[in-house]
């Protein structure tokens, strides 16, 4: 049953939710601010094509609701180390 008095979560909440609101339970990691670990994905979305010039915050939104595959996904790091190239 969907409660529909609450409104849905917008996107910047629910990537702060998945990233440093979630990463606190397991210490300093899910920001990029001094003194955090280093774990970060890099992204290449140049495979979805889009008719005009998209912000930054555009593109991890876009990349996340289209679910760009493990194709576009070049590198992983964790705790700083490079695990995937």
């Amino acid at each position: 049953m969907v409660d529909e008095s609450v409104k849905p979560l917008l996107f910047p909440e629910a990537f702060y939710l998945a990233t440093k609101g979630g990463g606190a339970f397991f210490g300093k990691v899910g920001s990029f601010e001094e003194d955090y670990d280093f774990d970060a994905i890099v992204l290449d979305d140049t495979s979805l094509v889009h008719p005009q010039e998209l912000s930054i915050i555009e593109r991890l939104e876009r990349a996340v609701y289209l679910g760009l595959d493990t194709h576009g996904i070049r590198a992983k790091y964790a705790a700083g180390e490079r695990i995937m190239l």
